[in-house]
């Protein structure tokens, strides 16, 4: 599948060298994915590409929350560009970690993922220094990461 990157209101990098994308937000959704992007909650999309709503998973939905990632701890904000390397790089490496098959038959080629790294502002917040990892699907989809994972590895 294609990473391609998600345009915002907020200035973002697409960490192309990890095949993540970085997930933007509208101000107004940006704190409700923040503090409601837990691991196994779906998010449609809007027009862009960015979280919108939180649905149920059997509900047509195109991105699943897979982990939140503590940042780390440093006291002054480190930078988008430092952010989306270290974010891209933790989530790859918690996916690799509970989907080991991923590496096997170009699998992880096959999975659109993204992470979201908290804004300069939201740092000010040490609650909101997370990297929200997540996988996107191209189209509208009605079940978790689990139930589409299974359908992939048999492809």
């Amino acid at each position: 599948m294609k990473n391609t990157p998600i345009k915002s209101v907020f200035s973002i990098l697409c960490a192309t060298s990890l095949s993540f994308t970085l997930v933007g937000c509208s101000s107004a959704s940006a704190n409700e994915y923040v503090k409601n992007g837990e691991p196994g909650t779906c998010w449609t999309v809007d027009k862009d590409g960015n979280p919108d709503q939180k649905v149920d998973c059997t509900s047509p939905h195109s991105e699943e929350v897979t982990q939140r990632l503590d940042v780390f701890d440093y006291e002054d904000y480190p930078g988008e560009e430092f952010l989306s390397q270290q974010g891209g790089q933790k989530c790859l490496e918690w996916l690799y970690n509970t989907y080991p098959q991923l590496g096997e038959n170009d699998l992880l080629d096959k999975v659109n993922r993204g992470v979201r790294i908290p804004t300069s502002e939201e740092w000010k917040d040490k609650e909101q220094r997370v990297f929200i990892c997540s996988v996107v699907s191209d189209k509208p989809v009605s079940s978790t990461f689990d139930t589409w994972w299974e359908d992939l590895k048999s492809q």
